[in-house]
This record gives C-alpha cells, structure tokens and sequence, in this order.
C-alpha cells in the first residue's frame, strides 16, 4: 500500500500524526518565524500534481500548524508562570471568581479564576469551610506561593499538572484579615453542573451504604473524594485503579442507554444521531471534562456521525479524529499522563486483540470458542492482556512498578464494574419509584463488598507488583523488541524483525560493555533536614539521614521511598543515622518498614525520643545490625570506595549536652573525588576535627546543621576546601537558615553553593577523577 492508498484509508490518522510531529517539534524549535518557513514551503508542494508528493505538502502544512499552536501554549504559559514567579512568597490582595471546591484531609481548597488576568487560576485554602458557591467572588489578603517544581528525581511533576490546567499557585489567606464573600444571585451554568453533582452523589450516599456510594460517584462522575485511601491503594496494588477513573466504559453504558431513548421514541434519522451527540456532550460536562471522557465520547460521537457523511467507520480514523480535536484546542494535553494512557490503552486493545485472533492457535481464538461463558472470560482476559502490552513501559517509567496481578483482576474486578456502574444509572434514573432506590443501593453495597474484597486480596498477595523503573531509553528498546514479535509472525516481513532484535541486542550489548564504574550522590530536597543517597559503582547502596517525620509530614515516604522507587532500589547495605534528632531520621521509619536494610551506622550519644527509640527497636526486631563507628575509623565499602569517621569521639558523644555534635562525620572517596558529610555539627564539635586538617580536604561539603550560625566555621573551612557546598535547608524557615555569615564564608572563598530551597535535590555523578552535576529535570 502506497502512501497515497494509506492517506486516502486513514485520513485522520495521517493529519493526526503530523499535527502530533509538528506539537513535539515545537517545544524544540522556539521560533514561530521557523513554523511559517515550513508552512511556506509545505504550501508550495500542495501545487505539484503528484499525489505522493501533495501529502507530504499537507503533512508539513499540519505540522507547521502544530508547531504554531505548541509555540502560542507556551508563550502563555510561560506569561502565566513569570507571574506566578512574581507573586510567590508575596502577600498579595487578591479578588477572584469561584470555579471549583474541594473538600480535603485538613480543609477545602477553592479554585480561583483571578480578575485581570486571563485564565490565571490559583487554590485558595481554607480550614473552614466559607459561606460561598460556584461563581461567587471572594476577595482579600494572603500570602501567594506558586506550586512546586519538580525536587527530586522521581518526583511527579505537580507544576507540569496544574499548569496544563491553568493552575499557577496557592493562596493561603492572612489570619488577621477577613476574606469578603459577593455571591452571585444569578443563574450560572457552573454551579448549575456543581449542584447537580452535589444532588447527584448525595443521592448515592443515601440509598448505597458503606463504600459502594463512593464508588459510584467516582464511576459516575469522577468525584473519587468520598473513595478511602486504603481502598485507592488496593485497587492501585491490583493494577485495576484506571476502572476508577471515568472512561470508555462508562461512556460505553451511556451510549447504550441514549441509543434506547433514540429508538423508544423513534426519532428521525439524522436527529436521532444528534440526541446522541448532545447527550455524551452533556456527560462530558458532568464528569468536569476530564480526558479520557472526551476521548471516548468524540470516538462515539464521529462513529454514530459517520453515516451522514456516507464514510465506514475505521476505528483508526476514529482515535486519529478524537487526539486531533483534543490536541486542537488543548495542545499540552500530549504531555498528560491521562491522555497518553487513555489513547496508548485503546490503540492497543484495537491492535493486540486483532494481532491475537490471527496469531494464536485455533482452539485458543476468541471467535473459536463455543462456549460463551469461556469466550467472554478468555476474550476479557486477552483485552486486559493488549491493553497491559501498550501501556506497560509508560507504567513501569512514571510509577516504577508492573502490576504483575492485573491481567487475573481484571478479568474478575471489570465485568463487576461494569455491573456497579449500570446499578449506578438504573440508581440515577429510577430511584424515584417506590422501593427501587433501596433495592438497587443494597444491589450496588453488595457489589462493592465483593469488588473491595477482591482488590485488597489481590493486592496483599507479595508478588502482586514488581518494582522496575523503565528509562526512556528502555521505552523505546520496549517498542523496537514489541515490533520485532510482531514482524516475527508475518512470514513475508520476518526478516525485519529478526533485523531490528539484532539492533537491540547490539545496543545491549555494547552498553554494557562502555557502561563505567561511577558513584552517584545525591542531595535530596527534604526541605528543613538532610537526606542524601549513595549508589556505589558495585551497586550497594548507601542513605544518610531521611528526613523529617511529624503530624503534617513524613518525608521518608513522600520523598526518599519514592526516589529509592525510582531507582528501583530494594534493599540499602547501610544507613547513616548522623545523629537522632528527627529533622534528620524522622522519615527512617517509613523506610525501615519498606525496604531491607543490612548496617544502620549510630552516633554513641543515649536519646530518648520516641522516634529514635521506634527505629532502634524496629533494627532489633528485625535483626538490622547496627554500628556505632569510631573516631579515626577506616572501613572499604568496595574497590576504591573507602570512608573514614572524624567524629564522633565516644567520649565526648556521650557526655555532651547538644546533640547536633554528637553528629557522624565521615569522608566518602571514590578514586580522587570525595565528600564530606558532617551532619548537624556546631562549633564545639568543629573543633575536633581541626587536628586531622589536610585529612579534611575534600570536593564537595555538605554544610552542617542546614548553614546555621553555630556551624562551619573559618578555621574548618580552609581545612576542607571544598569545590562545592551542599546546604540542604527548607524554604523560609523558621530558623532563618541558612545564615548569610556563613554564606558569605564559602562566597569569600569562590565556593560554589547548592541550596536546596532554591534549586531542589543535586545529583553528582563521579568517574574517580572528577564530579559532574547530572541534569535530572
């Protein structure tokens, strides 16, 4: 088939690639004068009367366009961010429209659309709950801080999420002062759509007990607030939490249910495709348009349209249609998880589920079997098998895990969704009959029990996930060896896939073999405390400290677990407890209950917190042997990574009344690099470490007790001489740390400064001869 056949087959597909091409090359090429060079030139081709050539004319016409419409999204959001950038840490007066509220753990959040600025939202945050609705106007004072970047590596990219949702920032209101509420006495097609939501997940509370009316909120609307974490954990386990998600199956059973209208009463032919398409445009704003409802909805909606235009419809040209007109008016939608998932999960179904009817033996194909139970449980299986093909790189890449359990979960956990969610519309539609509404609630409580019941089993079983991180590199090595299969079934294209498994076997192998002994470093942004990981070029790992643990955070888990996830590390040879204030092993105990730990080094100093005595005790109980090393100690990790301890000193660690110099500190070297790490010592302690003077040169410092007045003083510091200064130090804090003397000592002396307010985690990568910064945003 020639490249015109294929254009006139698959028209949408062909315009949705290009455009595709021309949104990628966009965030490349920042020059919109470069998008109207290729404009001119694929314009010009559009007069050659070869066919062949006429479509590579419109392909760079299209993706010119792309590149055109990507440059206009960035430049607004690039407007929007260099205002939020402005604002942050400012209190500002602030007066903004009410799109949204939300309930969370510790309060409601409202979501503002400022006056005069376009499409510039923020959260505003409230304890308690104010008197207000959906288009009121709330006005006053508080303190702006834009949302976070990315501060670890391994860490979702919150500010990418909100940007593409015109998010830029949080508000959180000033105490003293009063926030000024102006209802809106009008009608308003928003609050109109919040109140039906509000009415509608009511109703399903009120007839369906327990979680099955959370349930059907999530399944119906999308509204998974009133969902319990431990039930999002086990369906996350299980692989099965996309069915919480509002999608093509949902929007399935609304078809369904329009379809009978359509025929009940006989409408015309032409309007009754209408009815359809305004009734999913309806659903679509029911469910706050989220992406995965838009896609389904346009590939139903251009299915029921295409006999009017008197075209067959090719599911190709269906999902080619659907990314085009998303990726039209929302182009940073390329770059959502959702949306990729959503189309990555549907191409696969389509192709896979196809690919198995023609591959597999004849006993074995779904159109094969008699038996109808058998058919449709085997065909589930095979559906959840194809769509786990092409979505399993993108999976392992964003959460470092493969639910091994979800091909079974599946089979079971979807056909009772599909039960929950017609319950749900028969609930939506018919509780008004007397007794009904009980009936189909305790008909959804039942159904719930047993789908609750079947996550959190499947998801308790140890072998339900597999930890494996996939790097771009490995995606796309992923892709190459899928194509190869395939190709190896096609008797007459078998030669290219033998081909390119050649290729990939080359790329293994020689990466491999030019793969160098290197260390990695790397400072972790845990804002007020210290965390630090160590990967050794025999792969043993290392942590030092990790983090703070209170009631309002615990960066053991929120930090450190998911940065060990992403390097799919499952077990740490040592643990470095410098010292056990919990600033600096509070987020230990999330990490000794995840992951295996072979050597926790302690200082000598007695410490009664109930923090330090949970992590010694949990070392007991679970035969962690436990180090206290010693002043002037030496100990080989591996070849040519050696560390020596200049403090503490037993004596001393035990007697002295502050803690902080009571700290471990030790020198890590790897051939002619090294680091020094000196925990939360102050000046008593600095003057310990004098005596060892040139023992304490080094290349990097971590700056102790976060940059504090009472720490790295002149005398230590001309000992040391470090290239670079790690302060791992949390934004405005209440200590006021660093401190600008201490700054001003390492500035004096042309060291180069690492903040990890300002600029997040540090990663550092050393060959033996030197430390380069590796760029991991």
């Amino acid at each position: 088939m020639n490249i015109s056949e294929l254009f006139k087959k698959l028209p949408l597909v062909y315009i949705s690639l290009a455009f595709i091409f021309g949104l990628l090359m966009g965030t490349v090429i920042y020059s919109t004068h470069v998008s109207i060079i290729f404009f001119v030139i694929g314009f010009s081709i559009l007069f050659f009367k070869k066919d062949s050539l006429f479509i590579v004319g419109v392909w760079i016409c299209i993706a010119a366009f792309g590149m055109f419409n990507m440059h206009a999204s960035m430049e607004e959001q690039q407007f929007r961010n260099e205002i939020a950038n402005e604002y942050h840490g400012k209190t500002i007066v602030f007066k903004g429209i009410v799109v949204e509220i939300k309930a969370t753990e510790k309060g409601f959040k409202y979501r503002l659309q400022l006056t005069g600025i376009d499409d510039f939202q923020t959260w505003l945050f409230q304890k308690k709950k104010l008197e207000c609705e959906i288009a009121d106007t709330l006005a006053g004072k508080g303190e702006f801080q834009e949302i976070s970047s990315v501060r670890n590596p391994g860490e979702f990219d919150f500010q990418g999420f909100y940007h593409r949702q015109n998010l830029y920032g949080w508000i959180f209101p000033d105490k003293h002062e009063q926030i000024i509420i102006s209802n809106n006495t009008h009608w308003h097609f928003g609050r109109f759509i919040h109140e039906l939501q509000q009415n509608i997940r009511q109703l399903f509370n009120s007839y369906a007990e327990g979680d099955a009316g959370g349930l059907l909120s999530a399944l119906i609307l999308g509204d998974k607030s009133d969902v319990t974490p431990d039930i999002k954990d086990s369906f996350a386990k299980t692989g099965v939490i996309h069915v919480l998600a509002v999608s093509g199956l949902h929007v399935g059973y609304v078809l369904i249910i329009l379809l009978l209208i359509k025929n009940m009463f006989s409408l015309p032919w032409g309007y009754d495709r209408i009815v359809v398409i305004v009734g999913l445009a309806l659903f679509v704003i029911l469910t706050g348009g989220k992406a995965s409802v838009i896609r389904a909805s346009i590939m139903a909606g251009l299915y029921i349209l295409s006999p009017v235009f008197n075209r067959t419809a090719n599911i190709w040209n269906i999902i080619g249609g659907a990314a085009l007109a998303i990726l039209a008016f929302r182009p940073m939608d390329l770059f959502d998880l959702g949306f990729q998932l959503s189309f990555l999960s549907v191409a696969s179904i389509i192709y896979f589920y196809e690919w198995f009817e023609k591959v597999l033996p004849e006993n074995l194909k779904v159109s094969k079997i008699s038996n109808k139970a058998v058919q449709f449980f085997w065909g589930l299986f095979l559906v959840s098998f194809a769509a786990q093909i092409g979505t399993l790189p993108m999976t392992s890449h964003i959460f470092g895990k493969v639910p091994l359990i979800a091909l079974l979960a599946n089979v079971l956990i979807v056909p009772l969704i599909g039960v929950l969610v017609g319950i749900g519309f028969f609930l939506l539609f018919l509780s008004w009959i007397p007794g009904m509404g009980y009936a189909l609630g305790n008909s959804a409580w039942l159904i719930s029990k047993i789908i609750t019941f079947s996550t959190k089993t499947f998801s308790s079983f140890t072998f339900s996930t597999l930890n494996m991180n996939f790097s771009l590199f490995n995606v796309a090595q992923y892709f190459m060896v899928l194509i190869a299969i395939v190709l190896l079934f096609d008797l007459v294209r078998r030669k290219y896939g033998i081909f390119i498994l050649l290729i990939v076997s080359n790329i293994i192998i020689w990466n491999w073999s030019f793969e160098e002994d290197e260390l990695d470093v790397i400072f972790l942004d845990v804002g007020q405390g210290d965390a630090a990981l160590v990967m050794l070029p025999n792969e043993k790992v290392m942590l030092i400290d990790a983090g703070q643990r209170n009631r309002y955070v615990d960066y053991g888990e929120t930090v450190v677990l998911p940065v060990l996830k992403h390097f799919s590390i499952n077990k740490l040879n040592w643990v470095v407890m410098s010292h056990p204030h919990s600033d600096h092993i509070g987020g230990m105990i999330s990490v000794m209950n995840e992951v295996k730990i072979d050597t926790i080094w302690d200082s000598f100093i007695p410490y009664s917190s109930w923090t330090y005595k949970n992590i010694i005790e949990t070392a007991i109980g679970k035969d962690i042997t436990i180090i206290r090393p010693r002043q002037g100690q030496t100990l080989k990790l591996s070849k040519n990574v050696l560390v020596e301890f200049f403090a503490p000193d037993s004596t001393f660690a035990v007697g002295v009344r502050n803690v902080n110099n009571a700290s471990i500190v030790f020198k890590l070297t790897y051939g002619k690099t090294s680091v020094l790490f000196t925990g939360d010592l102050e000046h008593e302690g600095d003057r310990f470490l004098l005596p060892y003077e040139n023992m304490l040169k080094t290349d990097v410092l971590k700056v102790a007790h976060h940059g504090s007045i009472t720490s790295t003083t002149t005398a230590l510091l001309d000992f040391i001489q470090p290239d670079l200064a790690v302060v791992s130090v949390g934004w405005k804090n209440k200590f006021k740390h660093p401190s600008s003397i201490v700054m001003e000592r390492l500035e004096e002396r042309y060291i180069q400064i690492h903040r990890t307010d300002y600029e997040g985690a540090l990663w550092l990568k050393s060959d033996g001869e030197k430390f380069t910064e590796v760029p991991w945003k």
